[in-house]
This record gives C-alpha cells, structure tokens and sequence, in this order.
C-alpha cells in the first residue's frame, strides 16, 4: 500500500471513530429531549432551546477531549504500516546484496562513460536488486542501471520524472561544489568501517559544504556515515 493510500486510510477512521462520538452523542440527547418534553407543560417546554444549546456544548466539549485520541488513531495507523514496509524493505536488500558480487564503487566507475556519477545506490526494484546511478553529461540527466553481479552497464535513460529529476538537480548542485569525487568518498566509508560495504551514496549541501552520506552494510545491519566532499 502507498504512503498516500495509508494516510487517507488514518484520516478515514479517525472520521468514523469521530462520526460515532457524534451520533452517540445526538440519539442520547435527542432521547433526553423527547423525556423531557413529555414531562413538561406549555410554558416548560419553551425553555428547550437553552437545553439543547448546552446539550450541544457538552458534545463540543466531549469531541474536543477526544481529540488527541482520534489524532493517535491517525498517526498510528500510518506509522505502523509505513515502519512495517521499511523494515521489510531493508530486510529484503540485505539478503539481496548477499548474492551481488558487484560494489557501490564498481558501478560509480562503470557509469563514467554516461557521465559525471552525482548518486549511487542498491535498490530492490519490481522485485529485484539492481544497482541505480545518477550521471550528468552536458545539461541531461541520466540514470544508469548496472548488473549487480558484474558491475556492467544494463541499460540507461534519461532522468524524467519530476520527484526523481530535482533529486537529481540537487545532488548535481552538491557535486559541483566537490573535490573529492563520490567514488573516492565511497572508498573511504568502506575503509574506515572494516567489514562493511557502500550501498548507497548521495550528496548534499550542508550549510553550503558539500558532504555525502554513505550508508554501509555489514552483516545484516546498515550504518549510515556522513564524508566531506570538500
């Protein structure tokens, strides 16, 4: 399930736990009116308007107590599904990269022939790992899909989709300010944290300094470290 069809799905019983407060609420007061209107005469009965009014501060007052509760229903119905499907994700490219015998760097090198690597990372995809590579060659965009196995070129398309294109803008930008190249940067990573291996890298500017985030792998857990690109 996608991140928008959880959230609607949270909003969704958070408005039916808060529907059910409120016809609750009206059949107890609508019952507590008929009572009382059948026990009152004439003139009594002309004070049912100041009656209902508080009735419906009461449900005002009980819907606002109840609040934080529909809010924990909506954040957790979310949250729990999304935590679930990341675990699982990670789960899966682990096992995955224990059959890969290309690296993180192995893919970097092969896609300088489609042009500057500005990101790298192992993904599962449609079911599959693959190793993915954000490149720029002239003002275009490109990824490059290498075989996880030998590290060789698959294929390699233009960069279109809005989400994935200012990603790759912003890594561009993060690269340009570099003078340590991701593949050197990688390398690193991998040294200093013995037993590990890249599984992804992109850059980013912080506070204007171009940095990478590395995230490692060793056995089955992932480790996220930051590299100084300048």
């Amino acid at each position: 399930m996608c991140g928008d069809s959880r959230w609607r799905l949270g909003h969704l019983l958070a408005a039916r736990v808060l529907i059910r407060i409120n016809l609750i609420g009206i059949g107890q007061s609508s019952h507590a009116r008929k009572s009382n209107n059948s026990l009152k005469g004439p003139n009594e009965a002309l004070a049912t308007g100041d009656d209902i009014s508080r009735e419906e501060q009461k449900m005002m007052c009980r819907a606002v107590r109840l609040m934080p509760l529909i809010a924990a229903i909506s954040f957790w119905s979310v949250l729990g599904p999304t935590a679930r499907a990341e675990e699982d994700d990670t789960a899966a490219l682990a096992a995955a990269l224990k059959t890969a015998k290309a690296t993180l760097q192995d893919g970097l090198r092969a896609s300088k022939a489609r042009g500057t690597p500005i990101s790298a990372k192992f993904e599962i995809e449609d079911g599959k790992l693959q190793l993915s590579i954000y490149t720029m060659k002239g003002n275009d965009f490109i990824e490059v899909v290498a075989d996880p196995k030998a590290g060789a070129i698959a294929y390699a398309q233009e960069i279109t989709d809005a989400m994935d294109l200012n990603e790759a803008i912003e890594q561009q930008a993060a690269v340009a300010k570099a003078k340590v190249p991701l593949l050197a940067a990688a390398d690193t990573a991998v040294n200093e944290n013995a037993g590990s291996r890249a599984v992804s890298i992109v850059p980013e500017l912080k506070n204007g300094q171009a940095t990478a985030e590395v995230t490692l792998l060793t056995g089955n857990t992932f480790k996220k470290v930051t590299e100084k690109l300048d």
